[in-house]
C-alpha cells in the first residue's frame, strides 16, 4: 500500500481540529484540481485562515505549502481532465435542466467513478482479496442501514467462494454472538457510509481490540473508522438527490469479488459446482 499520497496522509492524522476537518472537506470537494489552486483560496474555500492551511499540510509531513502544491501535482500527473473534458462537463451541468433523469443520474456516477479511481489502487484490492480468501482466517461483514445492504451483497457472493463467512446482523446482542470466535486470524470487513454506524464503529473498535484484521469501505477520507482499518477503500458517493448514490461502493465490492474469484480459481469453481448441485436437488429455480 502507498504511504504518500494526499488522503492517505491525511488518513494516517492520529486526530483532526475543526479547522482541519473543514479544509479536507474542501481538499475531497476539490481534489484533482486542488493541484493548481493557493493557500490563499483553499483557505477562503474552507473558511479557515491562511496559516490554519499552512500548519495543516505540515502535519501532513510536507515540507511547506509550495512542496504540497508540489506533491499533490506529481501526484494527479495524467489524470486530470483534459480541457475537452472539462468543457463537456460544464456543458452538462449548465444544459442539466434539459436532460432525463437516468441521464443525468448516469453522469454523476460517472463522475463519482472518476473521482474514486483517483484514490484507488490495485495493489489494495488485491491484498484485501488475498486476506478475505485465505483458508486460515474466519470472515465477518458488517454494516449499518443501507450499508447493510452492500454488507448482505457482499456476503452473498464471498460465500459462494470460500467456506467461514458471517454477515453480522441483528441486535447487537445477536452480533456479540456471532462475534464468539473472533481471534488474531479473523477479518472484518466494515462498511460504513454517511450517516456513520456508532455499532458498527464500536464492533470495528472491538475487532481491533481483539488483533484482528480490519477491511473499510467508506465514503470519505473523514470518515470515523478508516483511522482504524488496515486496508481501507473510500468510494465516492455524492449525487444531487436527498440520499447518497452506493452505485460506486457496490463497484468497489465488485471489483474485490472478482479478485478474490482470480486469485482461488479452483476453490471458487469448486463451490460453486457443489452449490449448482444443491440448488438443482432443491429444485429452486422455475423451469
Amino acid at each position: 500500500m502507498r504511504e504518500n499520497t494526499l488522503f492517505e496522509r491525511i488518513r494516517n492524522l492520529p486526530k483532526l481540529t475543526n479547522s482541519d476537518r473543514k479544509i479536507v472537506e474542501y481538499l475531497e470537494g476539490k481534489y484533482p484540481h486542488i493541484a493548481f489552486e493557493t493557500i490563499i483560496t483553499i483557505a477562503e474555500g474552507s473558511h479557515v485562515a491562511n496559516a490554519s492551511v499552512g500548519r495543516f499540510v505540515q502535519r501532513l509531513h510536507y515540507e511547506n505549502f509550495a512542496d504540497f502544491i508540489k506533491c499533490v501535482r506529481d501526484e494527479v500527473s495524467g489524470k486530470l481532465e483534459s480541457p475537452l473534458e472539462r468543457y463537456q462537463t460544464q456543458r452538462n451541468v449548465i444544459s442539466s435542466d434539459e436532460k432525463g433523469i437516468l441521464e443525468r443520474h448516469i453522469n454523476n456516477a460517472s463522475k463519482n467513478m472518476h473521482d474514486t479511481s483517483l484514490r484507488l489502487n490495485d495493489a489494495d484490492i488485491l491484498a484485501a482479496a488475498n486476506l478475505l480468501i485465505a483458508d486460515k482466517r474466519k470472515i465477518f461483514i458488517c454494516g449499518g442501514a443501507s450499508s447493510h445492504a452492500l454488507a448482505s451483497f457482499f456476503h452473498i457472493y464471498a460465500k459462494n467462494i470460500r467456506q467461514q463467512v458471517y454477515l453480522l446482523e441483528g441486535d447487537l446482542q445477536s452480533q456479540a454472538r456471532q462475534l464468539i470466535d473472533v481471534d488474531k486470524n479473523s477479518v472484518l470487513f466494515a462498511i460504513s457510509h454517511k450517516r456513520y454506524s456508532q455499532t458498527t464503529l464500536n464492533i470495528a473498535k472491538w475487532f481491533k481490540g481483539k488483533k484482528g484484521t480490519l477491511i473499510a469501505l467508506s465514503d470519505q477520507e473523514t470518515s470515523p473508522i478508516l483511522p482504524l482499518a488496515d486496508i481501507a477503500f473510500v468510494a465516492k458517493t455524492e449525487g444531487p438527490a436527498m440520499f447518497d448514490s452506493k452505485v460506486v461502493s457496490l463497484l468497489v465490492l465488485e471489483a474485490i469479488i472478482e479478485t478474490m474469484i482470480v486469485q482461488s480459481e479452483a476453490q471458487s469453481e469448486k463451490r460453486v459446482k457443489k452449490l449448482e448441485v444443491i440448488l438443482n436437488e432443491l429444485e429452486t429455480f422455475h423451469s
